[in-house]
């Protein structure tokens, strides 16, 4: 049965909506996003710490606008929290009471603890890293997490996040260069409170919030990288550093022309991104892994997985393909039965290829998700499916490997395939062509061998020789077209293999 959940985050900065609609298995795909920046911390710290009435008129002007598109998409369910500035002020639970009175949302007021706690939930269910840190920077408060094994084992919460540092330090989002040393220098005291940061030397640094993925699309644009997609995109201290040192050297008016950079944060981006650089610098963290999921998603995993003592995924590609099966409305059958054909051909032809398990996954993906493109059009659904897993949610690959997997997934003929990538060749390495190859003609031939009828081939012989390869197929019901179909990506299979194949029903 399938449920539609509306997820609000109040944020310090910034207030967001996904409509998700989630299926028993736990898959889930998201139809609807909002956000509105509500700046909630600005100008929060001392005195009586409290939001008032302005805020609080500014942030039921958004959340009325989120109750009117979750409505329209008939959400029966609203999980709803709100986050640092809400919790540090006097007038905090006045204030939900307020939202609830006036639009019948029920937020709950969550602790730094259970922030970041959320935070993880919601990066490492999609993403395949097993020991590292990391950071969800906000407007009001920074969270950080020390994790080993996809579990927590060290978390804190510094009460500073990228308003209130700028407010503090950097007001109206300008300041000479000694204030910015002296930004620099609190926080690297700030961070020295925490001892256990630098058990993170030369492990990845995740991070969460728009700082973060501010600072990737400023270095993106800056690189000329060529994929359009935040999500797991890495970035070196260097690379970090000199993005810190850009914002820093500009006033308001030059910082909002950044390609790359958001205007709602060019005033706040020199704090944040300080936060950031010099926690990299504390940390000896190998490079910064941008996650585009964050408290939201972690909402939405807590709530499918309550079930689990840890609300974690058992595998994230494997999970991310469901919800990929899910979201395009595959037949979840033909899917399964491809990936499994998929994976036969690639373990009965290991002596040719010598490749690792590692793209064993990649195959199983590629052949599973092979018909999404036929959800646009079913003419031309090859490169329909190229671009769907290019800008998709296929979590637990790096760029490269989703790419590699796309291609594989939208294989039509060889050609076809390197004019996919070619826009993509600062990505790839020159041997990836032949892997493309390889793994596009395994992903074809489980692609016909369940066009007509799921479960039709119920197993694969292999035979190789010197004169070239043998596949009988056991079956009872292949017919002799499928058979010639699949004979006619021999001349593939010999450009890929460089070794003849025969096909026997």
């Amino acid at each position: 049965m399938t449920q539609t959940i509306g997820v609000i985050d109040l944020g310090s900065n910034s207030v967001r909506l996904a409509v998700v609609r989630a299926g028993e298995d736990g898959a889930f795909r998201m139809v609807a996003t909002a956000k509105s920046v509500v700046r909630l911390a600005a100008g929060l710290g001392g005195g009586a710490r409290s939001l008032g009435p302005q805020r609080l008129e500014r942030t039921l002007s958004s959340l009325r606008d989120f109750v009117r598109i979750s409505r329209a998409h008939g959400v029966q369910q609203y999980l709803a929290v709100a986050t640092a500035a809400v919790r540090q002020a006097a007038d905090g639970p006045a204030f939900i009471q307020a939202i609830r009175e006036a639009t019948g949302v029920d937020i709950q007021i969550i602790s730094d603890t259970e922030e970041a706690e959320l935070a993880f939930i919601g990066a490492l269910n999609t993403l395949e890293e097993q020991d590292g840190l990391l950071v969800d920077m906000g407007g009001a408060s920074t969270e950080l997490v020390r994790f080993a094994g996809r579990r927590v084992v060290a978390a804190t919460s510094l009460p500073f996040g990228a308003v209130n540092l700028t407010d503090r330090f950097l007001p109206g989002g300008e300041g000479t260069a000694e204030a910015h040393r002296v930004l620099w220098t609190y926080l690297g005291e700030l961070l020295a409170t925490v001892p256990w940061i630098r058990t993170g030397r030369n492990l990845p640094l995740i991070g969460v919030g728009g700082t973060v993925r501010n600072i990737a699309r400023m270095d993106r644009r800056d690189r000329g990288y060529p994929l359009e997609v935040l999500h797991n995109y890495r970035l070196p201290p260097d690379r970090v550093e000199a993005i810190c040192r850009l914002v820093r050297g500009r006033s308001l008016a030059e910082r909002a022309r950044l390609p790359g950079l958001s205007a709602d944060r060019a005033d706040i981006i020199p704090a944040g991104a300080a936060m950031i650089a010099q926690l990299m610098a504390r940390s000896g963290a190998r490079e910064l892994v941008v996650s585009g999921a964050g408290v939201r998603e972690g909402l939405i995993y807590r709530h499918l997985l309550k079930g689990r003592a840890v609300p974690m995924v058992d595998d994230v590609l494997e999970q991310s393909v469901i919800n990929l099966v899910h979201s395009y409305g595959l037949d979840e059958l033909r899917s399964r039965e491809a990936a499994r054909l998929g994976v036969d051909l690639f373990d009965g032809l290991r002596e040719l290829h010598r490749l690792g398990g590692r793209w064993r996954r990649c195959l199983a993906a590629a052949a599973a998700l092979t018909e999404a493109g036929a959800s646009v059009n079913i003419y031309g659904q090859e490169e329909h499916t190229f671009y769907l897993l290019c800008h998709g949610r296929l979590y637990g690959l790096t760029h490269r490997e989703m790419l590699i997997t796309a291609a594989a997934s939208g294989y039509k003929r060889a050609g076809r395939a390197r004019e996919q990538v070619a826009p993509f060749r600062a990505i790839l390495s020159e041997s990836d062509e032949v892997l493309i190859r390889q793994l596009g003609v395994l992903t074809a031939m489980a692609r016909e061998m369940t066009l007509y009828e799921p479960g039709a081939v119920a197993a694969i012989g292999v035979r190789i020789w010197v004169g070239g390869v043998r596949l009988q197929l056991t079956s009872h019901s292949l017919l002799p077209e499928e058979v010639a179909r699949l004979q006619a990506l021999a001349e593939d299979f010999q450009k890929a293999f460089g070794i003849g194949l025969v096909v026997e029903g």
